[in-house]
């Protein structure tokens, strides 16, 4: 599999299930944006503020979500990577 490496070159992914889950990642931001864009839109057209809460909403999960990620991520790299050197 390969990864944008920026300024006009591929490289190849080392760990494919890192490219898995940050390939994922990038997904689930693109679409929280959207999603918050359309919200955001929804709101200033119609004055409900239904829409405002749903973006809250969604940017309060998207948050934790993200740590999560980040704490099994680090959990993965270091805590457990350590831990199985050491038997």
């Amino acid at each position: 599999m390969f990864e944008w490496a920026g300024r006009g070159s591929l490289r190849s992914c080392a760990d494919d299930k890192i490219c898995g889950i940050m390939l994922i990642l990038r997904l689930y931001i693109v679409l929280v944006t959207l999603l918050l864009v359309l919200s955001g839109g929804m709101y200033i057209f119609t004055g409900n503020r239904r829409y405002l809460e749903f973006a809250t909403k969604t940017v309060r999960f998207t948050v934790l979500l993200l740590l999560v990620f980040a704490a099994l991520f680090l959990l993965e790299r270091f805590v457990l990577v350590g831990w199985l050197g050491i038997l």
